[in-house]
C-alpha cells in the first residue's frame, strides 16, 4: 500500500481537507462494488491500443491486474494494464476515449500508451470498505469540467459480461449508483 497526500477535489465536499490515504501499490484487481464477481478489465484480452476498459467475471488474465503509478508532480494516479506491449511500444494505461477534449458524460474509458494526457490521469478517492473489509474507491478522471468529478462507472449501471466502462458525473451514492465503486482486491 502507498499512502498520499489528498486534497480536495471538485464536486466531492467531503474531501475539502487534506488527509492520509492508503491506496494499493502493486498490481491490483478492480471489483465493481455493484456487483464484486465482476473486474475492471480491458476486453479482447489484447494489447492492441484502443480496446475498451470493460467489466467482466473474473478469469485470472493480465487484462484484469492494474498497478497505479503515482505522479508526484501532478498529484495524480495512472492506471497501468498488466498486458504486455509489444517492446516498441510504452505501457497501456486507462484513457478517455479521443482524449481531453470527450470527458463527457457517457465516452468509454480504453487503453492507450501512457502519454502524461489528463485524461489518463486519476485521483484515486477512498470512500468505504466493503462486507469483506477491502477499500473500495471511486476513480476521478482529472479532466473533468471545472466544478464536476467525472468517475469510472459501469454505462448503465448495468452489471453484465463486458458492459463498458465510461465517464460520468459523481452521484456520491453507493446504494443508488454501486457501479461508481471499485475494490481493491
Amino acid at each position: 500500500m502507498r499512502k498520499y497526500m489528498f486534497g480536495s477535489v471538485l464536486g466531492l465536499s467531503a474531501f475539502a481537507a487534506s488527509l492520509v490515504v492508503t491506496v494499493p501499490a502493486n498490481a491490483t484487481l478492480w471489483r465493481n462494488y455493484a456487483s464484486e464477481n465482476y473486474l475492471l478489465s480491458v476486453q479482447n484480452n489484447t494489447t492492441t491500443h484502443g480496446q475498451a476498459i470493460v467489466i467482466q467475471v473474473a478469469n485470472g488474465l493480465a487484462t484484469q491486474n492494474w498497478t497505479l503509478s503515482f505522479n508526484p508532480g501532478t498529484g495524480y494516479y495512472t492506471f497501468f494494464s498488466q498486458l504486455t506491449p509489444p517492446p516498441t511500444s510504452f505501457p497501456l494505461v486507462i484513457g478517455v476515449a479521443g482524449g481531453v477534449g470527450h470527458v463527457n458524460n457517457g465516452t468509454g474509458l480504453i487503453d492507450w500508451e501512457s502519454n502524461g494526457s489528463l485524461d489518463q490521469s486519476w485521483s484515486v478517492v477512498p470512500q468505504f470498505n466493503d462486507a469483506s473489509g477491502h477499500p473500495c474507491y471511486v476513480f476521478v478522471n482529472a479532466a473533468s469540467p471545472s466544478g464536476t468529478a467525472r468517475v469510472a462507472g459501469v454505462s448503465g449501471g448495468v452489471i453484465q459480461q463486458n458492459r463498458p466502462v465510461i465517464i460520468w458525473d459523481y452521484f456520491g451514492d453507493p446504494i443508488g449508483h454501486p457501479d461508481q465503486f471499485w475494490c481493491a482486491y
